[in-house]
């Protein structure tokens, strides 16, 4: 019986041992998750999201020459809202897959951030809808930009967090710092549409929208070489 005792010893029972071993067990089963289920979980969501801009758009059956043309000023702003939204959630996700090359782990937290981000993104058809449907109104371009700054916002503030404990040593952190720069930036020029341009004039908040996405793709273009020599220093690091 000592032998066995020694070669198998108990578990350790009682409440604060369960507890133990279970936020142990928890903390593994985080930290098994990796980024495979949840680049597939972003990937889908994303997926969904990018189907459901296109729904909007909808022409009625029956209608005579007449209505037809009339109907195209309805129309017209919810075609140029689809692509203005597709385009922004486009760019989204290309920024998240630049992003998580970065991450060598997760955590809760990250998690918990990234779910939060991927139910904005949900709302991104909605307010694109909003904005096509009232565009000559505040309402439209306030609820996207505002949709669109409070994105980005959960997206800067998951990188400050995350900076020291899951993205890797092999980056540097000029690069991490000139990233959260140029988010901090992009929350403020979309608030600024939202509170302000947009309450003024609607064509303002619109165009103050156009110019957000512009750069946006800007930026991808231009921290994606930089990008590219972290994702080989991190390689070479493994």
């Amino acid at each position: 019986r000592a032998r066995c005792a020694e070669a198998h010893p108990r578990p350790p029972y009682g409440p604060r041992g369960g507890i133990m071993l279970g936020l142990r067990h928890r903390r593994l089963s985080v930290a098994a998750l990796g980024h495979a289920r949840q680049d597939a979980l972003v990937d889908g969501v994303y997926s969904v999201a990018l189907t459901l801009f296109v729904l909007d758009l909808k022409i009625p059956d029956g209608l005579s020459p007449e209505q037809l043309d009339a109907f195209w000023p309805v129309i017209l702003p919810k075609a140029l809202s689809f692509v203005l939204g597709f385009v922004m959630a486009a760019s989204a996700w290309i920024y998240v897959h630049q992003m998580s090359a970065l991450y060598t782990r997760t955590n809760l937290g990250h998690l918990v951030r990234t779910v939060a981000s991927l139910m904005l993104v949900c709302a991104l058809p909605f307010t694109t809808a909003a904005m096509g449907a009232y565009s000559s109104r505040p309402l439209g371009p306030m609820l996207f930009s505002g949709n669109v700054a409070i994105l980005v916002g959960v997206y800067t503030l998951d990188l400050i967090l995350s900076r020291k404990s899951l993205i890797s040593d092999a980056i540097s952190p000029s690069l991490v710092n000139q990233i959260i720069a140029a988010h901090i930036g992009a929350v403020c020029w979309a608030g600024f549409c939202c509170l302000y341009l947009s309450p003024l004039s609607p064509r303002l908040g619109i165009a103050g929208i156009v110019a957000y996405v512009a750069m946006h793709w800007i930026n991808i273009w231009w921290f994606e070489p930089q990008m590219h020599a972290a994702r080989a220093a991190i390689e070479a690091k493994e």
